[in-house]
C-alpha cells in the first residue's frame, strides 16, 4: 500500500524488498520496478482524506528469512479504533526537520494512537474523520515527510509506510502513513494515517485478497 498523493503523481516506483540500507549490498534484498497503481478514486488532495493507493508488483515475490507479508485487520475489527495502543511505524523518511532527504536506513518510531477527537483539536474535522487515524507527536516523536510546499512530494519520505501492532506474536498493519504537521516533524503535533479496516473491501476488491472476518 501506498499514500495517495504518492500513486497520483508517480510514474515509476522503485520498490526495496528485504531491505534495510537502500546504498548496501544486501543478502535477500529484490529490488522491483513498477508502473502499475490503483488510487482510490475519492481521494482529497485538499484534506488528505481517502489517502490510500495499492502497487502492483510485475512479478510475484518469493518469502523467505528477509521478506515477509504483513497481515491485514479482520472485518470483526472494523470498529477497534485501536485509541491508546502502542504502535510502530518504519520507513526511509526524514530524521529531523532539518534533513533535507530521505534516509538510506530504514528507520522505526514507537508511537501511541490517541482518539481522533483529540487529533481533530489540531486538524479539524474536515480532515480528521472516521477513516483517518492519528498518533501522539509527544516528545517531538514522529513521522516525518514534508507536508506542505512546492517540494513536498520530492521528500515523501515516510508516507505510505506501514503502521502497526503486534498481535498474538505477528505483525498486524492498522494504518499507512499519510501526513504530518505543517509545523513540522518534531513539532509535538500528532501524524495522521489512513485508518486500515476503513478500506478493507476496496483492497480486496482490487487485489482479489480475501479478507478474513
Amino acid at each position: 500500500m501506498a499514500d495517495g498523493m504518492l500513486g497520483s503523481r508517480i510514474g515509476t516506483t522503485t520498490v526495496h524488498l528485504g531491505s534495510q540500507n537502500l546504498n548496501s549490498v544486501e543478502a535477500g534484498k529484490v529490488t522491483v520496478t513498477t508502473r502499475s497503481h490503483v488510487n482510490h478514486a475519492n481521494y482529497d488532495t485538499n484534506n488528505l482524506n481517502n489517502d490510500i493507493s495499492l502497487l502492483r508488483l510485475p512479478f510475484s515475490i518469493t518469502l523467505g528469512s528477509f521478506i515477509q507479508v504483513v497481515a491485514l485487520p479482520r472485518h470483526s475489527q472494523d470498529s477497534n479504533t485501536f485509541a491508546d495502543q502502542a504502535v510502530q511505524v518504519s520507513g526511509w523518511g526524514r530524521t529531523s526537520d532539518t534533513s533535507t532527504g530521505i534516509s538510506a536506513e530504514l528507520n522505526f518510531v514507537d508511537l501511541n494512537i490517541i482518539t481522533n477527537a483529540v487529533c481533530a483539536q489540531t486538524y479539524g474535522t474536515d480532515v480528521i474523520i472516521g477513516s483517518t487515524m492519528c498518533a501522539s507527536g509527544a516528545g517531538g516523536r514522529s513521522t516525518c515527510n514534508l507536508s506542505t510546499g512546492a517540494d513536498a512530494f520530492l521528500f515523501q519520505g515516510d508516507s505510505g509506510g506501514p503502521l502497526v501492532i503486534t498481535q498474538e506474536g505477528s505483525y498486524l498493519q492498522i494504518g499507512v502513513v499519510s501526513f504530518v504537521s505543517s509545523a513540522g516533524c518534531a513539532s509535538g503535533n500528532p501524524s495522521g494515517y489512513v485508518r486500515t479496516t476503513s478500506f478493507l473491501n476496496w483492497i480486496s476488491a482490487n487485489t482479489q485478497i480475501s479478507i478474513a472476518d
